[in-house]
């Protein structure tokens, strides 16, 4: 997976250069404009290509970093897997 998260990485600094000083705030911008189209997208069942476009955010983001997002998603997932106690977490926070 990595090959997709360099890729995406190469095509963000051929479009948005080398060194972008604002990539935080870019990607969180851009971002959130990706979340709010889909959540409309929802109710038109589009919703793989706005999770798509919200991925390569964090891909680029991860990439410019220089992590690789996939082995942290992996890891947080081993992390998460083993929880027994997720839904009395997610409530304790508000999420039901």
């Amino acid at each position: 997976m990595i090959d997709i998260q360099s890729r995406i990485g190469a095509w963000h600094r051929q479009i948005f250069g080398a060194t972008c000083n604002s990539i935080f705030e870019r990607v969180h911008m851009k971002l959130d404009e990706e979340y709010r189209e889909f959540l409309r997208a929802k109710q038109n069942g589009d919703i793989e290509e706005e999770m798509a476009d919200m991925s390569i955010c964090l891909f680029s983001l991860a990439d410019r970093m220089g992590f690789d997002l996939m082995a942290a998603i992996e890891d947080k997932f081993s992390t998460v897997s083993c929880r027994t106690d997720q839904i009395e977490r997610d409530k304790a926070r508000g999420i039901e």
